[in-house]
């Protein structure tokens, strides 16, 4: 042994003492040091210090051959120890306890031997149990010998040696990344990764020579798991991955399989990218390795091209130069990000994956969260993710003026979004108040066609996660509403509430539908809420196919002057079709008729046929401006209130946008003739200069003033003030 030692390890030819007294230190600091990790043992992100770790870890990396023949060799030593027990033949057992049994135990000891004392080290990896795999082969060949001469058939021999050669040609089938190989008698590469901690640098050279066919490769930075296994193949620069910060600012980031598995450097690192679609993914033997994404995450350069460009600041601290979009279906091959797939929702259903660029020009407060939403023309959300930008890994307060950050998020779509045309909110609030910091609504342009539910896997999504109704419509036998989402309890009269209604085509329709909302109260006649044909105006039921999924959004109000009390919300599709959709209680609206003393008159008028007017205002010392609004008549639409208050050259210094009363009064609560309080607060004091306030109301999903009598560009003059030094 200690000659084989010698002559097979050049080391100890030209410096013995320090080969043996690193293997001495290193074996030292192996029992004196805790693995750095947490680990993947037995299918869940547990510790990887149990006892029995090496008994799951070890099998996965035997080949089948080798399996087979331990379990006959320890079959062969039961069966000795039963012939010991009842053979006649002393001669025949002496001869298997002379010859055959040490040779099995003594390997079976060894092993288990081993295994103990391996175990009782802290530091684990399969790489430790080298010394146990000869005598595993050992033991398998007297497994395998001890059925050939039990059976003495010459087809087992024949078996026996179609598989040792059937085991070379698997070897070669590895060739060069023999690591890959998992035992398939469990499973192989489908089930190692979920059961031990696998990878150790194969795989890295692939990604490399990717990265070297890049025009710029000799220049660029890349940060990677495993840097001393990439970088002698790499022709630019590779940082160590060891902690967050190379990946802000990496051309690319390499993440390897121990190391997600293991969770390093960081979950909120690991949590980012795997919201992240991965340029490359490097595979060996259907395991993913390597996943290779683009960068910096922090950066000074504008992305060449943007699929959505805006520039739009956000209150004056920050810019959103843009973003791009990419639409998914989960269950594709390339969805997948590190270890699973953004939007893990229903297989097939639309995911969107959005990367916002930010910009900040002037420090930013901290907790700021980014809410990103998928609407509609009417406002209604039909996907939304937040998150803390970038996952938290660098806090808004964090940010430096200038960069450009670049920021992912997943985005799971309803799977029964129905066909169109879509935008985006983009929101910054306050994560501890909810407080919005800056928003840029309806910007960019979605387009979603039909999805079709192949394996009925959408229907089944869309009935776990949403409310059923308790009776289902069939109309006639051929229109079924599946389920519905809805849980307002009260409301008031006037104010829009949103029901969602997911309609299912039994067969291909051959007709329009149309549904109503009604309220009903027993002791009052029916109130029909609204009237709406099924499905998008581009895509009516008739254009339907059998089993076509398809949500609607209907957005309905009581009456301003609906009586307060308990009502039941009926869905009715003719006479004979009705459905419960629940119990709402319309609560009573407190309002007021008449003007407070000391106002200042206005008497202005808005609208095409003058239904609002705004007879007064009043201004405190403070700057707190009160409007007080009229109606005619009763309003359909919500209009919003723009306040602007311009200098000498009409310039805009200060504006307000809001629903009247901050937001506690849509223009659909008013009933004629009632006053509605309005308050806004302006920049008091103003510098000295001349001064105009302007009031005005708009539709918000169309952005068009409403006219104002007397005034062309749609805006009230409601006072002018001279301020002196």
């Amino acid at each position: 042994a200690a000659i084989a030692f010698f002559a097979l390890w050049p080391s100890m030819w030209g410096r013995p003492f320090f080969a043996l007294t690193w293997i001495i230190n290193n074996a030292k600091g192996a029992l004196n040091t805790v693995h750095p990790s947490s680990g993947l043992f037995w299918g869940r992100l547990v510790t990887d210090q149990s006892p029995w770790y090496y008994l799951i870890a070890l099998p996965f990396n035997l080949t089948p051959l080798t399996t087979i023949g331990a379990m006959l060799a320890l079959a062969a030593v039961a069966f000795a120890v039963k012939k010991r027990r009842f053979q006649r033949d002393t001669r025949s057992r002496q001869a298997f306890a002379a010859r055959q049994l040490p040779l099995f135990l003594a390997n079976i000891v060894y092993i288990i031997i081993f295994l103990v004392i391996v175990s009782l080290v802290s530091r684990r990896g399969v790489r430790y149990l080298l010394p146990v795999f000869p005598a595993l082969d050992l033991l398998a060949a007297l497994g395998l010998w001890w059925i050939v001469s039990l059976f003495k058939a010459r087809w087992l021999r024949w078996a026996i040696g179609l598989s040792v050669a059937t085991q070379l040609l698997v070897v070669l089938l590895f060739h060069p990344y023999y690591f890959n190989y998992f035992n398939p008698l469990l499973g192989g590469y489908r089930t190692a990764p979920y059961y031990v901690v696998i990878g150790w640098g194969e795989g890295m050279d692939q990604a490399a020579r990717y990265l070297n066919q890049k025009s710029d490769a000799d220049q660029m930075t890349v940060a990677a798991w495993y840097s001393w296994q990439f970088s002698p193949y790499f022709q630019g620069d590779t940082v160590d991955l060891a902690s967050n910060d190379p990946a802000y600012s990496a051309d690319y980031t390499i993440f390897y399989i121990n190391q997600v598995q293991r969770r390093f450097p960081s979950e909120e690192l690991l949590d980012y990218f795997d919201d992240r679609l991965p340029e490359k993914v490097i595979t060996l033997g259907g395991v993913d390795y390597a996943w290779i994404y683009p960068g910096p995450i922090i950066g000074r350069q504008t992305p060449a091209e943007l699929t959505d460009p805006l520039n739009i600041p956000l209150n004056d601290a920050v810019t959103l130069l843009g973003f791009d979009k990419e639409t998914r279906r989960v269950g594709d091959k390339e969805t997948g990000g590190i270890l699973s797939s953004p939007c893990p929702l229903v297989p097939l259903s639309p995911c969107l994956l959005v990367t916002l660029y930010w910009q900040p020009t002037a420090p930013l407060p901290p907790d700021l969260n980014v809410s990103v939403r998928v609407v509609d023309i009417n406002g209604v959300v039909w996907g939304q993710v937040d998150r803390l930008p970038i996952g938290g890994l660098v806090r808004t307060d964090d940010w430096q003026p200038g960069d450009i950050i670049r920021d992912e998020y997943a985005l799971p779509l309803d799977p029964a979004t129905p066909p169109g045309s879509y935008a985006f909110d983009i929101l910054m609030y306050n994560f501890n108040t909810g407080e919005i910091f800056g928003q840029a609504n309806r910007v960019g342009d979605l387009t979603i066609t039909p999805t079709k539910d192949e394996g009925g896997r959408i229907k089944d999504e869309i009935l776990g996660n949403e409310k059923n109704v308790s009776s289902f419509i069939l109309y006639p036998s051929s229109l079924r509403l599946l389920s519905r989402s809805f849980a307002l309890t009260e409301t008031l009269p006037g104010y829009k509430q949103t029901i969602k209604l997911y309609w299912e085509a039994e067969k291909a329709l051959d007709r329009d539908y149309a549904a109503s909302i009604i309220a009903r109260r027993s002791d009052r006649d029916d109130i029909t809420l609204l009237t709406e044909a099924i499905g998008p105006a581009d895509y009516p039921t008739s254009q339907w196919g059998k089993g076509q999924i398809i949500a609607q959004a209907y957005a309905f109000a009581f009456p301003p002057d609906a009586p307060p009390g308990e009502y039941d919300l009926l869905l009715r599709l003719d006479r004979s079709s009705e459905a419960l959709l629940g119990q709402i209680t319309l609560l009573e609206q407190a309002r007021v008729f008449d003007l407070p003393p000391e106002t200042i008159p206005i008497n202005a008028t808005l609208g095409a046929n003058g239904e609002i007017s705004l007879p007064a205002y009043r201004l405190s010392p403070e700057g707190d401006l009160t409007l007080y609004w009229r109606a005619t008549q009763i309003l359909s639409d919500d209009y919003k209130v723009f306040v602007h208050l311009t200098d000498a050259d009409d310039a805009i210094i200060a504006q307000r946008d809001s629903i009247p009363a901050g937001d506690a009064r849509p223009t659909t609560t008013w009933l004629p003739g009632e006053i509605i309080a309005d308050s806004y607060g302006l920049p008091f004091p103003l510098p000295s200069g001349s001064y105009r306030l302007w009031v005005g109301l708009y539709n918000p999903l169309t952005g068009e003033r409403l006219p104002v009598s007397g005034a062309p560009d749609g805006r009230a003059l409601v006072f002018e003030v001279e301020v002196e030094e």
